[in-house]
């Protein structure tokens, strides 16, 4: 044991008990994302739409904080706000 106490318990094998799980993919955790995060089912169309919205209102929300640094709090619209709490899946 190079870290912590000499007595301390050593930590169990995740071999054994992960062996026969498939290891999981960028489309699979993108699902997974936007079902725990939005609430959305991307594999349907509806739900596409529904991330088409959120990646419109995230763009917008750049966009926002771009006309905020650059053209002054004067030229942002102060009554715009992100709908979401999360971000989308990069």
């Amino acid at each position: 044991r190079t870290v912590g106490p000499s007595d301390a318990p050593d930590p169990p094998s995740r071999t054994s008990e992960y062996a026969h799980e498939r290891p999981i993919t960028l489309e699979d955790a993108s699902v997974q994302y936007y079902d725990v995060k939005f609430g959305m089912d991307i594999t349907t169309y509806a739900g596409t739409q529904n991330r088409r919205c959120l990646f419109q209102s995230y763009l917008e929300g750049l966009q926002w904080v771009m006309y905020y640094y650059y053209r002054g709090p004067d030229n942002a619209s102060w009554s715009w706000y992100y709908n979401y709490y999360h971000a989308p899946f990069a």
